[in-house]
């Protein structure tokens, strides 16, 4: 009988400690939960129907996001194609070229790199990472992800968090090993501008956003890049990007007009049978200006 007795007791503490930190755990999960709602509870989703008459009218297919900084508004057209991940391309020489710089592969934007020429006869030693990066030279870019190595990228890739930050012994961001969805493009282009990639210096990122500029004016600044890409086969091309706007508003406690910084950072992935950069260009400013991102 006390052996009984002790038995019962102890059950009957096990099965109060058990029920106990179960509601703890759960008390714990709700919590978490809240905080994550929380941090995301100001950011409103907007499905944009009206740009598919922007593909329409190239005769193209796909999908783009734009997220309104100042607004904190995630604008999309077709969210399905936004979230799926695929081969970066192109666009990976963002990310390799700041990983390049950061790693002192290449020492700036403007100074010749002189150790290609050792790697192939082909290529212009006085050339520097702008001119590459502008032209998107894949022979180079080949180069430099060798000199940086693979596990220095790797280290890099974790660190910021590219895409499924994947790599393989080729070129993994054209054979489908290293993907990256629009959606997550839209995220690197903001910590791009905001200096906010981790382990990567301001520089690094400034540097890289000085390349990726194609227009500036009192108005407006806009960085982007198109690409094209393989996709199972098919030729895709991909947009991504940001702008600045500047809005003159009055300072209420000096009563001077001041230009007001507006940004907007902006990806898409664009296909069809008349698909190409100049017509991937057009939809992306026709979208811009229909968000009054671009006049």
């Amino acid at each position: 009988m006390v052996k009984q007795r002790y038995a019962d007791t102890f059950a009957a503490l096990f099965s109060f400690s058990y029920c106990a930190m179960i509601r703890s755990l759960n008390i714990l999960i709700l919590f978490t939960f809240c905080i994550l709602l929380g941090a995301c509870y100001n950011v409103r989703i907007e499905e944009k129907d009206n740009w598919k008459a922007y593909f329409d009218k190239h005769h193209l297919e796909g999908g783009f996001e734009i997220y309104d900084n100042n607004k904190e508004i995630a604008n999309y057209y077709n969210k399905e194609i936004c979230s799926t991940p695929l081969p970066p391309g192109a666009t990976f020489y963002i990310m390799s070229g700041i990983v390049g710089i950061e790693t002192s592969t290449v020492l700036d934007e403007n100074k010749p790199i002189y150790w290609v020429s050792r790697l192939s006869d082909s290529m212009d030693k006085e050339s520097n990472l702008r001119s590459y990066f502008q032209q998107q030279d894949p022979v180079f870019h080949r180069h430099l992800a060798r000199e940086i190595g693979p596990q220095k990228m790797q280290d890099y890739l974790d660190s910021v968090k590219y895409g499924n930050m994947t790599l393989s012994d080729g070129e993994y961001w054209n054979d489908g090993t290293l993907l990256i969805s629009p959606d997550e493009q839209v995220g690197l282009m903001k910590r791009i501008y905001f200096n906010q990639l981790n382990n990567i210096s301001s520089r690094s990122s400034t540097i890289m956003k000085s390349m990726m500029m194609k227009e500036s004016s009192d108005e407006i600044k806009l960085y982007y890049q198109i690409s094209p890409v393989v996709d199972s086969g098919k030729t895709k091309y991909w947009i991504t990007g940001f702008a600045e706007t500047y809005n003159a508003l009055k300072n209420p406690e000096t009563e001077k007009i001041e230009n007001k910084i507006h940004p907007f950072f902006f990806a898409g992935l664009v296909y069809g049978r008349d698909a190409t950069e100049a017509s991937v260009k057009e939809l992306m400013e026709g979208i811009l200006k229909d968000y009054q991102v671009m006049k």
